[in-house]
């Protein structure tokens, strides 16, 4: 069996719409290919970060320790670190010990119900920085999800239409990954993103809130359960401003946001392992006969004799 490029990342599809067993290649018409709300994304934790209250998160400690090191501030003393970089300074901080009779405190610009501690303040707060992540995430960022390994089984059944479908393989290394936005390998781990509360001071995945209009870090799309290991996904984050609606919603009622990609970006397809030598036929005519996809390569997947895996053999 042929081996297919290597240094690619993969993005399955799934069927045309209404086109049972034709894989879903819009993509060589207009070169265009979805950008997803993370709320649209299969995972239901997607952007929802846990809230932590009087503790630092692991995030918190790794940014501190790096801003430690560029400070030239000892980085491997924790309690150095603690008191210049993590905590608050208590001078400002309006709570039941520096005021006595202060609470409770009614603060109509957070609530109408007063708080009955500093406390109670900071959960608040937090949990409102939680919902505005999420808010502001889903209102201007949409995900492209690749992966580096094209001939996974259960990615075939989840996200190739059960081998009835394709996949598309993109050159890493293109520019064009870099300039559009955000492009990086997803984290795994078994917790999820933190908004942390200390003393007042509120942070997002390690990084202070220092106004209301500063954009959530990129980690809060990057990380997911460890559970999904096994796809090896990047993420390249595009701002849906870039990209143009799609005449119709998709079946969650979701906006389908179309985001255009250089056809040099382009570099292979590789065909599901169900698909018929017909099928297979009418696909390779369709890219041959238009010219901006003459560089790239046909490949099909086949299954293994032996073995629960999947090989490939080129078509043309």
């Amino acid at each position: 069996m042929d081996q297919i490029p290597e240094g690619l990342l993969w993005k399955y599809l799934g069927l045309e719409k209404g086109c049972p067993g034709a894989p879903r290649l819009r993509f060589l018409e207009k070169n265009c290919f979805r950008i997803t709300q993370p709320c649209a994304l299969n995972d239901p934790f997607e952007v929802k970060p846990r809230v932590i209250l009087d503790e630092f998160s692991d995030e918190d400690w790794a940014v501190a320790r790096e801003g430690a090191r560029q400070a030239g501030i000892p980085s491997d003393d924790d309690e150095v670190i603690r008191a210049l970089c993590l905590e608050a300074y208590p001078a400002g901080r309006m709570d039941e010990k520096t005021f006595p009779g202060l609470y409770p405190a009614r603060l109509p610009g957070l609530r109408e119900e007063p708080f009955a501690s500093a406390a109670e303040i900071d959960a608040f707060r937090a949990d409102q920085v939680r919902k505005e992540v999420e808010r502001v995430l889903n209102e201007r960022i949409g995900v492209f999800s690749v992966t580096e390994d094209p001939l996974n089984l259960l990615m075939w059944a989840h996200y190739g239409a059960e081998h009835w479908g394709a996949a598309v393989g993109l050159e890493r290394r293109h520019p064009f990954f870099q300039e559009i936005g955000c492009f990086r390998e997803v984290e795994y781990a078994r917790q999820r993103v933190a908004v942390s509360s200390n003393g007042g001071l509120m942070r997002v995945a390690g990084h202070r809130i220092k106004s209301d209009d500063a954009p959530p870090p990129v980690a809060t799309i990057l990380r997911k359960s460890l559970e999904w290991a096994y796809e090896k996904e990047w993420r390249l984050l595009a701002p849906l401003a870039r990209a143009h609606p799609a005449p119709e919603p998709d079946a969650a009622g979701h906006i389908v946001s179309l985001l255009p990609f250089p056809e040099t970006a382009i570099r292979a397809v590789l065909l599901g392992a169900r698909l018929t030598d017909a099928q297979i036929a009418q696909i390779v005519a369709r890219i041959r006969g238009d010219q901006r996809w003459q560089h790239v390569t046909i490949w099909r997947a086949v299954l293994h004799a032996r073995e629960f895996r999947l090989g490939t053999v080129p078509v043309c």
